[in-house]
C-alpha cells in the first residue's frame, strides 16, 4: 500500500514537471515566434529605408534640381511613412501584449533608430523638394511607471490615429519613444527642452508638452498647411 502511494506520488510529479516543461517550452517558442516575425517585418522595412535614403543620397547630389525626380520622390516618401506608421502600430501591439525580453527590446531600440532616421531623411527631402507635408513626431515613454502619463499617452495615441487618418499623407506621424537610451532621441529631447510627456514637435518648430485636445492640435498642424 506504502509503495502504491508512493508509486502515484512520483507519477504526479513527473507528470506535474512534464507539463510545466512543455508549457515553458511553448512561452518560449511562441515568444521567440512573435520576435522572428517582427524582426522578418524590421528587416523589410530595413531595406525600403536603403531605398529612401539613396533617392535623398541622389538628390542631394544632382547639380541641377529635378521637378519629376522630386514628386516620385515625395510620393514614395509619403507611402514608406504609411507604411512605416502601421508597422510601428503592429510592434507596439506584440510589445504590450507581450513580457519584454531583450531581443524584443533589441528590435524595439533599432526601430526607433530606424524612424528616427526615416524622420531627419523626411526634414532633408522636404527641404530639397519644397514638399508640403506637415511631420508630426509624438514623443512618449515606453516604460512609464506613472499612472497619469500613460493614461494621457493611451488618449494622446488614439487621438493621433484619428488625425493621421483624417489628414492621410498631408502629415507624417512619427511615434519615438524616449527611455530607450538613444542618444540621438536625448539630444532632440534637449534641443527643444521637452521634459513632460507625451509631447509633440510639429514641423520642428512647435513644441506641445502634456495631453492636449484634439481640436487643438489640429489647429497647429494646420498653421504649416
Amino acid at each position: 500500500m506504502v509503495k502504491s502511494q508512493k508509486d502515484v506520488f512520483w507519477k504526479a510529479a513527473i507528470l506535474t514537471i512534464a507539463v510545466f516543461s512543455l508549457g515553458m517550452f511553448i512561452g518560449y517558442s511562441f515568444e521567440r515566434g512573435r520576435v522572428f516575425e517582427i524582426e522578418e517585418d524590421y528587416n523589410i522595412m530595413k531595406l525600403r529605408q536603403i531605398d529612401a535614403n539613396l533617392q535623398t543620397l541622389y538628390y542631394n547630389n544632382m547639380v541641377i534640381q529635378d521637378s519629376k525626380f522630386c514628386e516620385v520622390a515625395i510620393d514614395e516618401n509619403i507611402k514608406f511613412a504609411d507604411e512605416l506608421y502601421e508597422e510601428g502600430v503592429k510592434i507596439e501591439r506584440y510589445l504590450n501584449a507581450n513580457k519584454i525580453t531583450k531581443d524584443l527590446l533589441i528590435n524595439q531600440k533599432e526601430y526607433i533608430l530606424f524612424k528616427t532616421q526615416f524622420w531627419l531623411n523626411a526634414i532633408s527631402l522636404k527641404k530639397k523638394c519644397y514638399a508640403d507635408y506637415v511631420n508630426v513626431v509624438y514623443f512618449y515613454k515606453q516604460k512609464s511607471e506613472d499612472f497619469d502619463v500613460n493614461t494621457d499617452q493611451n488618449v494622446m495615441s488614439g487621438m493621433l490615429f484619428e488625425i493621421k487618418q483624417g489628414y492621410g499623407p498631408e502629415i507624417m506621424l512619427i511615434p519615438l519613444a524616449v527611455d530607450l537610451n538613444i542618444s540621438t532621441i536625448d539630444i532632440v529631447v534637449n534641443q527643444y527642452n521637452i521634459t513632460e510627456y507625451p509631447a509633440l514637435l510639429i514641423n520642428e518648430e512647435t513644441v506641445m508638452q502634456g495631453l492636449h485636445n484634439k481640436n487643438e492640435i489640429i489647429e497647429e498642424i494646420d498653421k504649416f498647411l
